[in-house]
């Protein structure tokens, strides 16, 4: 008797000791170490792309993070140029009449009293990183980064030429081509550079126990077009398509919503006017080709997380910085209040979180307090986006159901069915206006604004995009 219950005592004992090592009697669990960071931006890059539906443009490597992320199929940029809307994605914060103007922007000019991104994570213990085109100026914060920002400069310029024609050209001229078609490796140019970076980055991290935040930023499909020659050969030129309404003008839009697309024109031999078709395919086809070349280096990067064993434990964000016309509406470049210039590709995959499609209306500004709320930091006061996190647990949850982008004088307000423009040169007067209503018309051709049966609605509209862009839109900085 007294060894059965000396036997009996012993296995409860034994029991008590597993269930207190394997943490079922601990009344919190272990907390789990805070998630890495990598934080993937690509210029110029419109949601053309296979993940997105796009099966003529070859993106394997983005579409296989697809596959294992949350897409956004309809996320939007705040304004539609590159340092202005890096600027704002950094800051977590909304373009004002007197903020994030162009493409030469300064976060730390234009707001310097909101604490960006990557400083806000350097704050909360993580090691922080920029390697490519971050922000548009090296130097915007530099005391955000654990090291100096890692950026190239090519034989002239940020052009990154190598053909002799296009650097003689681009020393006489404002630039060289639009294009360059060379049989070069990867690594010749600048975005390929960055990816081994970027790898040579990771594998230094892998053996680090502080979370990181590394943040890369790729240069193409940003003019000019000079990815190596097997990506312009992944395209059949003949196949190239221009856009249906590529020579259309919708006739009922303000003559506001058009303007000369600069960018493009200053580039040896583009005439002013409609481009040629022949021009006009072999931009497209430079634009693809550029988009191929990205991709590579994209996964690239994402095959040294997974090598290094960090996959598990990093929250991976891919996002334009805007969109891109090719033809659109006659139209090039970026700098428009049409969607083309405005709907950009975002991918999140966190740990944790099953993959999916959402059709939520999302912002870049929303990537700050999401990647917060992702990490268990706190979020800054100034941040004016949302978290995302509720459509990461469910792509069906309502959003706050509107996006807000402005180009200079134009304020848009993008919401689930329609895309509402106001030309707005002082802070009542209004100059212009377009109304589009996106379940009948995506490409933007009937401007509904003027018409008395959507008086009402656009009335409504606008007041909402005041009420969005905020009380201080106004407002000159101090």
């Amino acid at each position: 008797m007294m060894q059965s219950q000396l036997l009996k005592t012993g296995c409860w004992l034994l029991c008590l000791v597993l269930l207190l090592m394997s943490g079922i009697g601990c009344s919190e669990p272990a907390p789990a170490s805070p998630p890495n960071i990598l934080f993937i931006a690509v210029d110029d890059l419109r949601p053309e792309l296979g993940a997105y539906g796009s099966s003529h443009i070859h993106t394997p490597n983005i579409n296989r993070l697809a596959s294992t992320a949350v897409q956004f199929n309809r996320a939007y940029c705040q304004v539609p140029v590159c340092g202005a809307s890096r600027a704002s994605v950094l800051t977590g914060a909304y373009p004002t009449r007197y903020r994030f103007l162009g493409a030469r922007t300064r976060a730390d000019e234009d707001y310097p009293e909101a604490v960006p991104l990557h400083t806000h994570f350097r704050q909360q213990g993580y090691q922080t990183y920029s390697i490519g085109k971050v922000f548009d100026r090296a130097d915007d914060h530099l005391e955000g980064w654990s090291v100096p920002p890692e950026r190239f400069q090519g034989r002239l310029r940020w052009t990154d030429y190598h053909s002799e024609e296009n650097l003689y050209l681009d020393s006489l001229h404002q630039l060289g081509l639009p294009w360059e078609h060379l049989d070069l490796p990867d690594t010749a140019y600048f975005d390929g550079k960055i990816a081994n970076l970027a790898i040579a980055r990771l594998r230094q991290l892998k053996a680090q126990e502080q979370p990181f935040f590394l943040a890369a930023g790729f240069l193409k499909p940003h003019l000019p077009f000079t990815p190596p020659a097997r990506y312009w050969d992944m395209y059949d030129p003949g196949a190239i398509e221009l856009p249906s309404h590529q020579s259309y003008h919708p006739e009922s839009a303000p003559e506001e919503a058009f303007h000369p697309w600069t960018e493009l024109l200053v580039y040896y031999g583009i005439p002013e006017g409609p481009l040629p078709d022949s021009m006009a395919r072999k931009l497209i086809h430079g634009y693809y080709a550029s988009v191929s070349y990205v991709d590579a280096q994209v996964g690239r990067v994402l095959d040294a997380l997974e090598e290094y064993g960090l996959a598990d434990n990093t929250v991976v964000v891919l996002w334009g910085d805007h969109g891109w016309y090719l033809g659109d509406h006659g139209m090039w470049c970026k700098k428009f209040n049409f969607l083309e210039a405005q709907r950009v590709p975002l991918l999140l995959r966190a740990p944790g979180y099953a993959p999916s499609q959402t059709d939520a209306v999302a912002e870049l500004v929303d990537l700050y307090p999401t990647l917060c709320d992702l990490a268990g930091v706190p979020m800054p006061a100034h941040l004016m986006g949302q978290s995302l996190e509720p459509q990461l647990k469910n792509p069906d949850a309502e959003g706050q159901g509107y996006a807000f982008s402005k180009w200079e004088d134009g304020l848009s307000l993008i919401t689930d069915d329609y895309a509402y423009t106001a030309w707005m040169p002082g802070p009542d007067s209004v100059a212009a206006r377009m109304l589009f209503d996106l379940r009948q018309d995506p490409k933007q051709m009937n401007n509904l604004a003027g018409q008395a049966a959507y008086q009402e609605l656009t009335d409504i509209l606008h007041q909402q995009m005041l009420r969005v862009r905020g009380a201080d839109f106004d407002t000159p900085a101090q």
